[in-house]
């Protein structure tokens, strides 16, 4: 079975030792938001055996690992055909069935192009997105003062991380609504 299993993740990666495993049969899950999924079965068994044999797991997944890169070297070497190519080539025929214009379209080459060269000099080809943050994050909220103190209620971040993670939760929303509420108010309420 194991030889079975190797088989299967070298044709067809993790997906294939499942369907192996399973022998053909598949059960139907039911997702949280009404979606119906169909699966292999017997999932969680092999899960609970490969978590047991560490070694098996790891060549299993280094069979997975080989079709991955694999799979990778035949679509670098599809980009590298089409970035070599000619172009899109596109044929008009007129009503007689002679050839009319023949047109090359090189954005796709092109694209191919620049992710191939990416791909291989990141330095100079890549995009790089810098991001620079200056400056401090304040993670105290606007209504952490709010009520009976002189600008409201005074509640420290000490005292609610003491609360448990839901009711922090529900002091926030409570906290915003209220301070959405006096938002709300027309400018000079003596109530704000």
């Amino acid at each position: 079975m194991y030889d079975r299993l190797l088989e299967a993740a070298r044709r067809g990666g993790w997906p294939a030792v499942y369907t192996v495993f399973a022998q053909g049969e598949t059960v139907i899950d039911r997702g949280g938001l009404g979606g119906v999924c169909e699966r292999p079965a017997r999932r969680a068994t092999l899960n609970e055996f490969l978590a047991k044999r560490s070694d098996l797991a790891a060549l299993l997944d280094n069979a997975a690992q080989e079709r991955r890169d694999r799979l990778l070297e035949n679509l670098q070497d599809e980009v590298e055909q089409i970035a070599l190519g000619p172009g899109d080539v596109t044929q008009d025929f007129d009503d007689k069935g002679r050839l009319k214009r023949t047109r090359i379209d090189r954005r796709n080459k092109l694209h191919a192009l620049l992710k191939l060269l990416a791909a291989h000099d990141p330095d100079t080809y890549a995009e790089r997105r810098k991001l620079d943050v200056a400056g401090q994050v304040n993670h105290a909220h606007a209504h952490l003062s709010l009520g009976n103190a002189p600008g409201g209620y005074v509640v420290d971040m000490d005292s609610v991380a003491a609360l448990e993670p839901g009711e922090q939760a529900e002091l926030f929303r409570l906290l915003t609504k209220i301070e959405d509420a006096r938002r709300a108010l027309p400018p000079g309420d003596s109530n704000q």
